[in-house]
């Protein structure tokens, strides 16, 4: 049975409550205050506000470090749309509140337009969209703005390669496809760029597809163009910053680009995050770095409805996606702790990141997707081909009517001349599926 679609109202609302309520401390005049915004991200945005109120380039912020590529370095939003508008219009601590208050609707309502287009029932996309923001990679890096626009934007592009799949006309889903890549591109840190797509990569073979996959694929592919055509004024000095300046390997390689990685401690903390101390109760060891990297809390209840989806028998194609989602981030999320990255840190894009551990996004939105498209107790989660989304029975062009009947002559494949209410040679459940079908 196909869960009830919602209102769009209810939709609409439901992102908003849940936005306001992840940026409550904004409701009061407050600003997101610590450890890279205050040394870094609030003196790179006020340089770049003055340079475009000034209509001066905002390519180099001289109050950050001894100076710092504002443009090439892709974090303070020069060349980004909405912190362009946001600094012309505002002050800058108004303006930085918007900001926050713009993405977190993004990711709520980008995840719930995700998990209902997965065959999540209200409820259930409801609760994945609250621990997709209030959960711990979002809440770990509220002071990184340029991450958490990274994460906002991470469901509207998922959203939209699965309306690629499904659309036959996919011309509108692939330019908001390569749209939503072109805006994460040119505001994002540029690792999140790369986890969303792994993520798209991961779930998209799972997905129901209306169309070829060839042509799935190619869809993608002419998205991910427009997408880095629409941040080509970003890209273009990215690159030319990262030919001039390569970066520094202190202490080397694998030592380097491994330091944040998640061990047995940090999987733990998906349990309990201060199970060994916090910064505020004291008691935590600062490493391998800082807390907030290492940080993934989901919810115990959620944890453990995930878990029951992803081991269960009746694992739905959203399923199967979530734990292929899982897996992935799991592994590279490890870092050191994953042999195979003796060989991955001399591969791009592996090569280029320092923090394997910000892959826990990728497991955090595995066990959202799977505990919310996990499908109901007694209600069907896929036709024999396994076309159907969890927890929802595939799109027909008729009504329940134009299902045939199983069975050579009686409904249910009960034996002839059987009462199929009495259970009769058939068993209990299936005469409760065959007065279920015939309610629908």
């Amino acid at each position: 049975m196909e869960p009830r679609r919602p209102a769009r109202w209810q939709v609409e609302l439901s992102a908003l409550g849940l936005a306001l309520l992840a940026g409550a401390p904004l409701l009061l005049g407050r600003v997101y205050y610590l450890d890279d915004f205050h040394g870094h991200g609030l003196p790179l945005l006020a340089a770049v506000q003055r340079a475009v109120r000034a209509g001066a380039s905002p390519a180099w912020c001289p109050d950050v470090l001894g100076g710092y590529p504002a443009l090439a370095a892709g974090q303070g939003g020069a060349a980004y749309p909405v912190m362009q508008v946001l600094l012309r219009v505002f002050p800058l601590l108004t303006a930085v509140a918007l900001f926050y208050a713009f993405h977190f609707c993004l990711l709520a309502r980008g995840m719930l337009g995700l998990l209902l287009e997965l065959g999540a029932s209200f409820p259930g996309a409801l609760a994945g969209a609250a621990v997709a923001l209030l959960g711990g990679p979002a809440a770990g890096h509220h002071f990184h703005y340029n991450i958490l626009a990274g994460m906002a934007w991470t469901p509207a592009l998922m959203w939209a390669a699965a309306l690629t799949a499904r659309r036959r006309d996919g011309r509108l889903p692939t330019l908001l496809f390569g749209a939503a890549l072109g805006l994460m591109t040119l505001q994002s840190q540029p690792q999140f760029v790369l986890l969303a797509f792994e993520a798209v990569v991961c779930t998209a073979p799972w997905w129901r597809v209306e169309v070829s996959a060839g042509r799935f694929w190619l869809r993608l592919l002419a998205g991910v163009l427009i997408g880095k055509l629409l941040a080509a004024a970003q890209l273009v000095p990215e690159a030319q910053y990262i030919l001039t300046y390569p970066r520094p390997l202190p202490g080397g390689r694998f030592e380097f680009l491994t330091q944040v990685g998640f061990g047995l401690r940090e999987w733990l903390r998906l349990l309990q995050p201060d199970l060994f101390g916090s910064p505020v109760s004291g008691g935590w060891h600062p490493a391998p770095m800082l807390y907030w990297e290492t940080r993934a809390f989901v919810g115990t209840g959620l944890l453990v409805v995930a878990v029951a989806a992803l081991i269960g028998r009746r694992r739905g194609p959203a399923v199967r996606g979530a734990l292929c989602l899982l897996l992935v981030g799991a592994a590279l999320a490890a870092g050191r702790w994953n042999p195979l990255y003796h060989a991955l840190v001399y591969l791009p894009p592996f090569s280029l990141f320092r923090v394997p551990a910000r892959h826990i996004w990728l497991v955090h939105l595995g066990l959202a997707i799977a505990a919310a498209t996990r499908a109901p107790v007694g209600s069907a989660t896929a036709d024999a081909s396994g076309s159907a989304n969890a927890g929802a029975m595939p799109d027909r062009p008729g009504g329940p009517e134009d299902v045939p009947a199983k069975g050579p002559s009686t409904p249910c494949g009960a034996p002839p001349g059987a009462d199929p209410t009495d259970g009769g040679g058939v068993g209990r459940r299936r005469v409760a599926r065959c007065l279920g079908r015939f309610r629908r």
